[in-house]
């Protein structure tokens, strides 16, 4: 009776179609009204980056240095990219498909977040295809015209003064070693002599293997570890979970203090979709008030994990049979990221509108198979499977 108990459990827990989960064979009929808290050209508006009035995706954005693209309205430019970016204005989306060509998985430089009054931006993209000497002159502009975007700055003590060269923050997440790595394989990270008006840094966060086994040690301390022993914290430190979350806050806190300061930020990593979408959505939260309500966490969560393509059905192994799935690519991500928000909120909780029990909440329903928000891996991906349903 046990064994077939396990048999049927696993059965819904992890079917061989996606379509039999709960969270999509119990849902609501399609006439019921649905909220859906981000939207591109509603955020984008709010951040006061783009002008009120668009005249279609691609438009006239007057007094913007950004417009919004539709140039991946079909994913022509990438799949794991949302229909609509921003890009600078100044640039043509034949120009901007030659600097997907430059990216890996192409996955250009696109706009996070913005602020409308000092003109400070903060970007996400994933590494360049630069290899040991390569270079590429529409990525070079593309950075160019980020780092020229600021024409003033402001001192620790709040006054403003005007930029006399542009400047640009590029924040590496991973390791030194790790980057120089992937130059073998044709990729890498940008040759400050190209773009010489760039600040690189390197933030030293482990990759996805090395969150699995560190957390798999932590687990391992609560299933089998006496809790009461004086040892209890040197182990919990030796899992290096603590470690990591500390790289990724620090990697977020330089980048939120960067633009504070007027000095735009490229976050990637080497796909762009991991560490990145840690670092500017743990950035976002330090430097907008907005998602730290319960509405902007939300929008915040749909935008930088969702919409720019955190493949959480591969992290997550969701609806894999458990036999079959690649448990390679498995990988506790948006958990950590929940991780260092829970950080956050026991320090300043009268900052958020929300409470931990929230993010506990939305920790069990990354993997509980509820709802479908945190299902598959990219916009394209729920574009087809809505289709196709």
């Amino acid at each position: 009776d046990i064994e077939r108990a396990i048999t049927v459990m696993e059965a819904y827990a992890f079917p061989n179609n996606i379509k039999h989960l709960f969270a999509f064979s119990h849902s609501l009929p399609v006439e019921y009204p649905r909220v859906l808290q981000y939207d591109t050209l509603s955020e984008y508006s709010r951040q006061g980056i783009l002008e009120s009035t668009v005249h279609g995706y691609g438009g006239d954005l007057s007094g913007s240095m950004w417009r919004l693209s539709d140039v991946n309205q079909t994913f022509r430019l990438c799949e794991s990219y949302p229909p609509l970016l921003v890009v600078p204005r100044a640039m043509k989306d034949q120009e901007i498909m030659h600097v997907a060509n430059f990216r890996s998985g192409r996955r250009i430089p696109t706009l996070s977040w913005g602020d409308g009054t000092t003109g400070a931006t903060l970007w996400r993209s994933s590494q360049p295809k630069s290899g040991v000497s390569g270079q590429d002159s529409y990525d070079e502009k593309f950075l160019t015209i980020i780092a020229q975007s600021c024409t003033s700055k402001l001192s620790p003590l709040g006054v403003k003064t005007r930029v006399k060269n542009p400047e640009l923050l590029i924040v590496d997440c991973r390791a030194r070693a790790s980057a120089l790595a992937n130059r073998a394989a044709g990729a890498g990270y940008e040759n400050t002599a190209n773009y010489p008006y760039a600040k690189l840094e390197f933030f030293n966060i482990g990759n996805i293997h090395t969150m699995r086994d560190s957390i798999k040690s932590l687990m391992g301390l609560f299933t089998g570890y006496n809790t009461s022993d004086t040892s209890f914290s040197k182990a919990v430190e030796d899992t290096q979970w603590l470690s990591h979350v500390r790289h990724v806050l620090k990697a977020a806190h330089d980048s939120a203090v960067s633009v504070t300061k007027c000095v735009p930020v490229l976050v990637h990593c080497s796909h762009g979709w991991d560490r990145t979408a840690q670092v500017c959505g743990l950035a976002q939260i330090l430097l907008d008030p907005y998602y730290r309500t319960i509405d902007g966490f939300a929008v915040l969560v749909q935008k930088e994990f969702l919409s720019f393509g955190h493949p959480l059905q591969m992290r997550c192994g969701h609806a894999f049979d458990p036999k079959a799935r690649d448990e390679d690519n498995v990988s506790p991500i948006t958990l950590q990221f929940l991780d260092c928000m829970w950080q956050l909120v026991n320090q300043y909780p009268h900052y958020f509108e929300f409470n931990k029990k929230y993010l506990l909440t939305i920790a069990d329903h990354i993997y509980s198979g509820r709802f479908g928000t945190f299902l598959l891996n990219c916009e394209a991906d729920r574009v087809r499977f809505v289709y196709i349903c």
